[in-house]
């Protein structure tokens, strides 16, 4: 019923600590690798699949020798990632890259969901990013924070549109039906925009298509690292424009105003096209000031945080204090607490980035 795509270039090490996650918690679904990585690391995971997962995994390599660089791209620039959606077969699919855990026991129940409510396209789950204290794919967790994912149950496209850009989240990670998937993605790679703009395409189709549900149940464990395809950008500042220039808006204004009078006949196009320049506009704004504050000199607030940081004891003592609280349930203490609903889905993933 369901395959788990995932593509990777160049990372395979992060690669191998996903598997073996799949391997300790025998993953029952087809795994799909698209592999664009140099030469000597596909030998590696070449290797890594034939000595180490040999059945234990139902996994198809499919390899690509020409992919073009596309750290600074993101996936938006790899032509070989526009054809990988179209080797699934199942009726579900679920996109993780290979830095990202998708919480297999969890999976069954978001297919189930989409199985009896054919007015959804897409269901996600409570996430979290996390941070190692040393580089690379295994060591001590430096800390835990909740990835937003939401639901929107309106029965509008264009109110499903609104709530989304009012107070925008990602949709990217979670089960979509296949052919909803492919027809996203065929749009974010026809649109030829960067990582940013490829992201707003994917995630405001997926409420174009249908509602969203969000489980209460952890869908997706993320690392925070430097070799994230989204880091490729050095300047923040060149970064935000580069997502927002003229030409990228004026796309997404042409793509979305025609999708919504495609779905919503009965509004005019001046009303389509007011509903999408409002949209649009909430969107630059929370994220340019989202990257602003990012890179604004500290207030007060935040040089007490890190002095507190600095001081082992105190860091120690706050976190679990705040751990405690309903605001600090995906901090790193509450999450290897047995009593914590994400308990049993967070530790094997625990168990692998730590090597324990």
């Amino acid at each position: 019923m369901l395959t788990i795509v995932i593509p990777t270039k160049n990372r395979a090490p992060f690669l191998k600590r996903l598997l073996r996650y799949y391997m300790d918690v025998r993953c029952p679904f087809r795994v799909l690798i698209g592999d664009s990585s140099s030469p000597d690391q596909m030998e590696e995971t070449s290797q890594f699949l034939f000595h180490e997962v040999k059945n234990r995994l139902q996994v198809t390599h499919l390899t690509y020798h020409g992919a073009r660089e596309v750290q600074s791209k993101g996936w938006q620039a790899d032509s070989f990632m526009s054809k990988l959606i179209g080797y699934v077969k199942t009726p579900y699919v679920a996109f993780y890259a290979d830095d990202d855990f998708a919480i297999v026991p969890n999976l069954q129940k978001a297919v189930d969901f989409l199985e009896t409510h054919p007015d959804f396209s897409f269901v996600c789950g409570e996430a979290i990013l996390f941070t190692l204290k040393s580089p690379g794919t295994v060591g001590e967790v430096e800390g835990t924070n909740r990835y937003p994912q939401g639901s929107f149950n309106q029965c509008k496209v264009s109110e499903r549109l609104e709530s989304l850009f009012s107070n925008y989240i990602g949709l990217e990670y979670g089960v979509s039906r296949t052919v909803q998937k492919q027809e996203r993605w065929g749009r974010v790679f026809d649109a030829k925009v960067n990582n940013i703009g490829g992201e707003v395409i994917n995630t405001a189709f997926v409420v174009i298509q249908g509602k969203v549900y969000k489980m209460d149940e952890m869908l997706l464990v993320r690392q925070g690292h430097l070799l994230q395809s989204s880091r490729g950008e050095s300047d923040s500042f060149n970064l935000a424009f580069r997502g927002c220039s003229t030409d990228s808006l004026v796309k997404l204004k042409t793509i979305f105003c025609n999708s919504l009078q495609k779905a919503e006949k009965d509004l005019s196009r001046e009303e389509t096209e007011h509903i999408i320049k409002k949209c649009l506009w909430s969107f630059l704004v929370d994220h340019l000031r989202a990257l602003y504050v990012a890179q604004s000199p500290k207030g007060f607030r935040r040089r007490l945080l890190e002095a507190v940081k600095k001081n082992r004891d105190l860091k120690k003592c706050g976190l679990y204090l705040y751990s405690l609280t309903s605001q600090g349930k995906m901090k790193l203490p509450a999450l290897l607490r047995p009593s914590s609903p994400y308990y049993k889905d967070f530790l094997p993933v625990y168990r692998v980035i730590t090597n324990s």
